[in-house]
């Protein structure tokens, strides 16, 4: 079988991200509000994933020589959100979800403690 038509799990994993999100990732990254492993994270991808699509931007930005290329899906005139960024709000919001989660059980747990009656107190 030909090489090049044999699927491998690296080509596997490379389809699971469309043109569109790895943009979107990108260009979160340049806009340099967040570390490449803080969004890497968020994002659900690796590091050096993230790593490779910004050399292949800049590689490809620089092969075009100064051609204006959008990296945005949508402009934000538009009003809607491309996938990172929802992405990023989805991976935020959950740990937040988790960070107040946490908190609840604390307290719950601190309100059965107070409220217990100690069998002295009750003579």
């Amino acid at each position: 079988m030909n090489r090049t038509t044999e699927p491998t799990e690296n080509r596997a994993r490379a389809a699971q991200y469309d043109a569109a999100f790895r943009e979107q990732a990108v260009s979160l990254l340049e806009e340099g509000t967040r570390s490449i492993t803080a969004l890497a994270r968020e994002l659900g991808v690796s590091h050096k994933t993230l790593s490779k699509w910004r050399q292949r931007h800049r590689a490809a930005a620089a092969a075009a020589h100064g051609e204006q290329t959008s990296l945005r899906v949508c402009s934000p005139s538009e009003g809607a959100r491309g996938p990172v960024a929802l992405a990023a709000e989805l991976a935020s919001l959950r740990a937040e979800l988790r960070h107040v989660t946490i908190q609840r059980d604390i307290l719950k747990k601190a309100l059965a403690i107070v409220n217990q009656t100690s069998p002295t107190a009750t003579r």
